[in-house]
């Protein structure tokens, strides 16, 4: 067997451009989502 790592593709994060500075997100929904939180951007442009 080979001891070369395996390379794993992590596709980048989802992009979603609004108006406002206070977004909310809720994961999704469902089985794999989570509470619904709200993200101030403040005086950026993006929240992580």
């Amino acid at each position: 067997m080979s001891s070369r790592p395996t390379s794993v593709i992590i596709p980048p994060p989802e992009e979603i451009v609004v108006t406002s500075k206070r977004v909310a997100c809720d994961g999704g929904g469902g089985a794999l989502g989570h509470p619904l939180v709200y993200m101030d951007m403040g005086e950026d442009d993006h929240v992580e």
